[in-house]
């Protein structure tokens, strides 16, 4: 899988964006809006319905994240929202950010900020 997605993503001169997690909604709207800007990259649970409309979006779940570190591509962006389902993959995804020194935001909900502090703690300590 790392080899085909490192072909197809190398035909392409547009920087990296890797989405990790989030609401559906949310990660259509990204997609959307973004897909003629970047080459998207895609990590979820499972896959969304919506990537069948766009098929140069690459989607990883989280059973194969620990390819990440394998991939040739360097991942110019990532949007990461975290999550109690995320938090014990995080490992190769840090791997992956720190080596491709990624520009990454990390999106919380504000509703479950005080459960979710300790996961930006140890994102931040573990990615410098």
């Amino acid at each position: 899988m790392s080899n085909l997605l490192d072909t197809q993503i190398s035909e392409s001169h547009l920087p990296i964006l890797c989405i990790v997690g989030g609401p559906e909604f949310l990660q259509r709207q990204i997609v959307q809006d973004n897909s003629k800007k970047f080459r998207i990259v895609l990590i979820a649970h499972k896959k969304p319905d919506f990537l069948e409309e766009h098929p140069q979006a690459y989607f990883i779940s989280h059973q194969n994240i620990a390819l990440l570190p394998k991939l040739h591509e360097t991942f110019n962006y990532s949007l990461v929202f975290p999550t109690d389902a995320l938090q014990k993959y995080t490992g190769p995804l840090l791997d992956k950010i720190r080596v491709d020194k990624t520009q990454t935001l990390l999106l919380v909900d504000v509703e479950n900020l005080e459960e979710q502090i300790v996961y930006i703690r140890n994102f931040l300590d573990l990615a410098t």
